[in-house]
């Protein structure tokens, strides 16, 4: 019996066009997000080609296209052997589709192509996400691509997401549509120029750019979004060479980079961009030792350039394990005084870190607002309990605070037991991490006093 095809009702919604190069068992997922294939050298430029091609005419919803990277030479290799595997690399162009609504390409280090695009060209695309390709330095497909994502030739695109893209220098949108919300670029490994206008734009997020902070001729960002909310950017150029209109709209900071040591102007840039951003209320911040020493100099102290931010609610701070770490950590939440949420996850040692001295410590800090505390990866030794301690001491409002820390049972007396008690609460994730909660004691008796305890 034949079965007929039922053909689809003008209700009916687009279904998703999925093509994936089919992953042998033994492939993986890599540093970069390359997936390797030990068929990879089956999936020819043209059967890409191909496949794009198939998207350009068909495809009136979600496009998909994921193929695995070819085989690279060793570092040893020859230049010939090199110049070999640069014939081989693909040459795709990016299909053309005035229908497709979502469109996804991983095209596994393929040079792309960038057709000129006219009025229109992606009428219908809200969603695009290009990643593992190359494209020719400074050619034309740079500026075609600026010229895409305009709002001439994406009036609907609400999201965009670059990543992993070699040989683009610069990318400059001019007039991006509207309707752009979020854009997130990471790993554009050779970018140092970004120009944006996006009057929309709520989310940006440009991580894993490192060039941007090179000093060289044209290195610097501009990036026009009135109504920006959420910005997140741990490589920040010189504040020379940063524009940022919209400022001032920004609620929510995330990803900023601060070093504790380092040499004059290392914190430039994540000051000037904490002092732009003064009415935000939420800030994520990584907190590092210094970098590397420079001319055999004593590395300067530097957290005591970071601005006053009496506007922060909410504070999160992931911290590289190194000397009196805890310090330069309770000098940053100072800065803080009407946070009520703090969380600070301290991680490994830092493979950067060197005794720099003695952590110079707040005496006191006021943190009146404060009603919740979480510190993971807890030390339990002086320099940990004097940052619980400082900490409590400083909030009259503490509600509630929590430990999280992996090794032995602690030692009475680790954790500092003022205006309250601790109890442990069980373990957290699969490295048995143990934690302690700690709660006020309710006053009692005359003239206010505390019943404390010890567990």
């Amino acid at each position: 019996m034949s079965r007929r095809r039922r053909r689809r009702g003008p209700g009916d919604r687009p279904r998703p066009l999925l093509l994936r190069q089919v992953r042998h068992p033994a492939s993986r997922w890599l540093p970069r997000q390359i997936i390797q294939h030990h068929h990879a050298a089956d999936v020819t430029p043209a059967r890409v080609a191909a496949w794009l091609g198939f998207a350009a005419r068909r495809a009136t919803g979600s496009f998909s296209l994921a193929v695995p990277t070819l085989p690279r030479t060793k570092a040893s290799a020859s230049p010939a052997a090199r110049e070999e595997e640069e014939e081989r690399l693909r040459r795709v162009e990016l299909p053309a589709t005035a229908r497709a609504e979502s469109m996804s390409l991983r095209l596994g280090d393929a040079r792309l192509a960038i057709p000129v695009a006219g009025a229109g060209a992606f009428s219908a695309l809200g969603e695009l996400l290009l990643s593992q390709i190359r494209i020719e330095p400074g050619g034309a497909d740079e500026v075609n691509l600026g010229r895409l994502l305009s709002a001439a030739s994406c009036p609907r695109l609400r999201r965009l997401r670059l990543e992993h893209i070699t040989g683009l220098a610069a990318l400059r949108v001019a007039g991006a549509a509207a309707t752009l919300e979020e854009v997130a670029l990471d790993c554009l490994t050779d970018m140092t120029a970004l120009e944006l206008d996006a009057p929309g734009l709520r989310t940006l997020r440009v991580t894993g750019c490192c060039r941007m902070m090179d000093g060289e001729a044209g290195a610097g960002a501009r990036v026009s979004a009135p109504v920006l909310e959420t910005l997140a950017c741990p490589y920040l150029c010189h504040p020379d060479r940063l524009r940022l209109d919209g400022a001032e709209s920004v609620r929510r900071l995330e990803e900023i980079a601060v070093y504790t040591h380092g040499y004059p102007g290392q914190n430039d840039a994540a000051v000037a961009l904490l002092r732009r951003c003064a009415v935000a209320h939420s800030l994520e911040v990584k907190i590092s030792p210094l970098d590397q020493a420079y001319g055999g100099k004593d590395p300067e102290e530097m957290m005591s350039t970071v601005p006053q931010l009496p506007n922060i609610i909410s504070l999160n701070i992931d911290a590289e394990r190194a000397p009196h770490i805890e310090a330069s950590i309770a000098k940053f939440i100072s800065r803080c005084s009407k946070v009520e949420r703090i969380s600070v996850d301290i991680g490994k040692m830092s493979h950067r870190c060197f005794s720099h001295g003695e952590g110079e410590w707040d005496d006191k800090i006021s943190l009146e607002h404060l009603r919740e505390a979480n510190i993971t990866g807890f030390r339990p030794s002086e320099q940990g309990a004097s940052l619980v301690k400082l900490m409590i001491a400083g909030a009259p409002a503490l509600e509630r605070m929590t430990v999280k820390y992996s090794g032995k049972g602690l030692d009475d007396g680790s954790l500092p037991c003022d205006r309250g008690h601790w109890a442990p609460c069980g373990s957290s994730g699969s490295s048995k991490r143990r934690v302690y909660e700690w709660t006020p004691v309710k006053e009692t008796g005359e003239e206010g006093s505390h019943i404390l305890s010890k567990f």
